[in-house]
């Protein structure tokens, strides 16, 4: 995951969480990268090569000159290693693998919601010191409950398991993350938008616009064009950065990027998410 055509793209830990796994809690740092099922823990460095491999080829950083262009070059890969430093390994350590990855523990955490109206049928005058207990369970605690895991409440002398129905079971985003529920299904949703998809927005922006003006003007599908783009550094290095593609899509023969101040008497001004810029399109001849 330190690979420099990798590093960019590797998942990372929002904040501390623990899985239970095969019965076994494992408790995982902010800022680690996945899972090694071979030692139970939070690294996942790989030592053979091959993992390193698979996933530049998944989701290698393209266009910057280092390895290989993976097939995703904004991908968010957590490493799970199950194979030794000879490529050997084990059926079971593979579960154990994916089922770190399926769980939502390293994204959401578990809060005790006490449905007191429930509760009052069994705990009578308690049913507040009842709930109290409820709400400080921990999310380990929970997740074994939702898992069939018995969780006794006790009230000095007073001891009854826990119901589902006495407790509501809520999911909190970890870190940045964004969670939507719906039933035993949730997603999980990181809003911030890195430099490399703010970049790769604005040359999808581009495109928009450049394939918009193609067609006010009236030029055949198959016309080639000379494109220039004026506008300030943020959408100078996208175009840079997304160069070959942007030419792909708008069949520019040529195309010239200048500064905001460099604008050509044709030019159209055009709003990029916010940003202003001119673009001046002609038909290649």
């Amino acid at each position: 995951y330190t690979h420099p055509d990798l590093a960019a793209n590797i998942w990372s830990a929002p904040s501390a969480f623990t899985v239970t796994i095969n019965g076994t809690a494992i408790t995982c740092a902010a800022g680690t990268h996945g899972f090694n099922a071979i030692t139970n823990a939070c690294d996942p460095m790989d030592d053979n090569n091959h993992g390193t491999h698979v996933a530049g080829t998944i989701g290698g950083v393209g266009n910057n000159g280092v390895g290989v262009a993976g097939v995703n070059w904004t991908a968010s890969i957590m490493g799970t290693k199950f194979l030794d430093l000879n490529g050997s390994g084990y059926t079971s350590d593979a579960v154990k693998a994916i089922e770190f990855a399926t769980s939502g523990d390293a994204l959401v955490s578990l809060e005790a919601k006490p449905n007191f109206r429930t509760l009052g049928k069994r705990w009578g005058k308690e049913t507040p010191r009842a709930a109290a207990a409820i709400a400080a369970l921990d999310s380990d605690t929970l997740r074994a409950f939702e898992n069939g895991t018995p969780v006794i409440i006790r009230v000095d002398d007073t001891a009854h398991a826990l119901l589902a129905d006495e407790v509501g079971i809520q999911r909190r985003a970890s870190g940045a993350l964004v969670v939507q529920e719906d039933g035993t299904r949730f997603a999980a949703l990181d809003p911030v938008i890195s430099p490399a998809l703010r970049s790769e927005g604005l040359a999808r922006e581009v495109v928009s616009r450049v394939q918009r003006m193609r067609k006010e003007t009236g030029l055949q599908v198959s016309d080639r064009i000379q494109l220039e783009i004026s506008g300030p550094d943020a959408v100078r290095d996208a175009v840079a950065a997304h160069r070959e593609w942007i030419i792909g899509e708008v069949l520019a023969a040529s195309l010239v990027t200048k500064d905001a101040t460099d604008v050509a008497f044709t030019a159209v001004a055009v709003d990029l998410d916010g940003i202003t810029a001119h673009f001046a399109l002609t038909k290649d001849r």
